[in-house]
């Protein structure tokens, strides 16, 4: 299970529901309001 809490924590930026983690140069974007899978980039669901 994906702990929603705890990536809203460490991300670098919150924009309009949408959670940026920076990692080695890339960035990791997750849908805080629906989360269906969890990838580098893009949710392919």
């Amino acid at each position: 299970m994906i702990d929603v809490k705890k990536i809203a924590d460490t991300a670098d930026v919150i924009v309009n529901g949408y959670a940026f983690t920076s990692s080695d140069g890339k960035y990791k974007i997750l849908n805080l309001n629906r989360i269906l899978c969890y990838r580098m980039y893009a949710c392919s669901c």
